[in-house]
């Protein structure tokens, strides 16, 4: 019996994509948050409303360094963005923006920032704007932000 190799190719193709999908929609792990020695600027747990965004402004200095950690409680549907202010208002009219740091689809996700100048910063919580044109209900999320180095 002649197996032809495109056969194959979408064969595997097709298992990867179910196991891609069913990781996706039966995560639940939940991390532990870090503890970080260093000065606490935001300690918030809230929640994100399915089709909605939530978002802390944080204003920084030029060369000081941050570190942020979040957790989403359940399954993957988050996506996360640190914007400045030029891009922050175009996320709120939908329109197409930089981030300085995202991550996309996302249960946690740690990061460092340091601005190259002194202003407001946006951080961002997404629950529009979902590779799987999916919203999902709304997401308990746990954030904590430190000023690591002045």
């Amino acid at each position: 019996m002649k197996v032809k190799t495109e056969n194959i190719i979408l064969l595997a193709a097709l298992i990867g994509l179910s196991a891609t999908l069913y990781m996706l929609l039966t995560e639940t792990f939940t991390p532990r948050v870090p503890e970080i020695k260093a000065p606490l600027i935001l300690n918030e747990t809230f929640e994100v409303e399915r089709n909605d965004i939530y978002f802390f402004e944080v204003n920084l200095t030029e060369g000081e360094e941050v570190n942020g950690y979040f957790t989403v409680k359940e399954r993957v549907c988050i996506n996360f963005y640190l914007l400045n202010e030029e891009n922050f208002p175009k996320v709120l009219a939908d329109e197409n923006f930089t981030a300085l740091k995202s991550a996309i689809h996302v249960t946690h996700y740690n990061f460092t920032f340091t601005p190259k100048k002194s202003g407001k910063y946006y951080f961002v919580f997404d629950n529009k704007r979902l590779v799987e044109d999916e919203v999902c209900e709304k997401k308990i999320i746990t954030f904590k932000l430190y000023r690591t180095k002045k």
